[in-house]
């Protein structure tokens, strides 16, 4: 028994809990408001219209109000927004009506009557368009609007029509106070431009009128041209010398393992090599192979790229002078490693 009411108890603090947490951000959202409202009270007291009924508007979105709209009607009326003071008086009336406050009602209906005779007109005529759009200072008129005069402030007054595939069409109109009546007509919308066809490139040659296609490539050296063969020659000299280098270590590493081995009695006694001895002859001979390999590989090399210096040596023809294609020199390179030994395969014209 006494389990159940603790349970009873949990289930009732949580639920406490969360209808606490539900009522906070309203209670919020009307500390806000309220806030608001206060503050805008005090610059309309001080005739500071233009700031205080941004703050009567935001003050009744947070917590709606017949109190707040019909201040924010008054707030208008100061800015000498006749239509928009009307606007906030009829919401008032409907909202004090729906919250039973029939005293507000009838106050705020009275305001909205007595202001409707100052208030000035403005009618919209569209040409018909396929897709029409049309805003008045930014806010989207219907079709249904068109041709009936309606309600707006004094001043000036933005229209913009726009559809697809139509340039867009802007005018403005002046209204003036105390009931004054202006027409804005928007005129057919001009179709956009189609985009004009792409030039054709397929003109013959010679025709009139035709312009002959221009290189855009720039021209390239010859494959075989000096400075490729000057730039080959450095490079096999180069292997050359590395081939012969290797070629001369590995040889004499293999020769001074081997004989170390033979003169090593706890590798090969007697000219005996034990197993030890046979792996160091034997790592030797790897050595020696290398070396057989890598030294004429580098002899060859270094002697191909001393060819190909001299052949890309400046010729001695006049100046400006271009060798016909079946004499222009072309050479190919590539090592050879057979059986019987190494070297480098080399093969062109001159």
């Amino acid at each position: 028994m006494i389990a159940r009411h603790r349970l009873l108890g949990t289930a009732l603090l949580i639920a406490s809990v969360g209808l606490f947490s539900h009522d906070a951000p309203a209670q919020s959202a009307k500390t806000t408001a309220e806030s608001l409202f206060q503050a805008a009270k005090t610059l309309m007291a001080e005739k500071k219209f233009a700031e205080a009924c941004p703050k009567l508007a935001e003050s009744n979105r947070l917590d709606p109000s017949p109190g707040t709209l019909l201040n924010l009607g008054k707030c208008y009326e100061g800015l000498g927004k006749p239509a928009s003071a009307w606007a906030e008086y009829k919401s008032a009336a409907v909202l004090a009506k729906q919250l039973g406050q029939k005293d507000r009602e009838d106050g705020a209906r009275e305001l909205a009557k007595g202001l409707e005779p100052k208030l000035s007109r403005l009618t919209v005529q569209a040409a018909t368009t396929p897709g029409l759009v049309v805003k008045s200072d930014g806010v989207e008129i219907g079709a249904a609007s068109f041709g009936t005069a309606l309600f707006v402030d004094p001043g000036d007054h933005l229209i913009e029509a726009s559809a697809p595939g139509y340039e867009t069409w802007t005018g403005k109109v002046t209204v003036g106070p105390n009931g004054d009546s202006k027409t804005a007509s928007v005129p057919p919308l001009v179709k956009k431009p189609e985009a004009a066809p792409l030039p054709t490139t397929s003109a013959t040659p010679g025709a009139t009128g035709s312009v002959p296609p221009i290189a855009t490539t720039a021209p390239t050296a010859p494959p075989d041209s000096p400075n490729t063969m000057r730039t080959a020659s450095y490079a096999l000299m180069g292997v050359g010398v590395v081939g012969l280098g290797v070629g001369a270590v590995m040889g004499g590493l293999a020769a001074g393992d081997v004989g170390n081995a033979r003169s090593d009695p706890a590798l090969c006694p007697d000219n005996q090599c034990s197993a030890a001895g046979r792996a160091v002859v034997n790592d030797a001979s790897t050595k020696a192979l290398v070396s057989t390999i890598a030294l004429p590989v580098g002899l060859a090399a270094a002697g191909a790229g001393v060819v190909l210096f001299i052949l890309s040596s400046p010729p001695s023809a006049k100046k400006g002078a271009t060798l016909p294609a079946r004499s222009r020199v072309g050479v190919a390179i590539a090592p050879v490693i057979g059986p019987d030994g190494a070297g480098v395969w080399l093969d062109g014209r001159f």
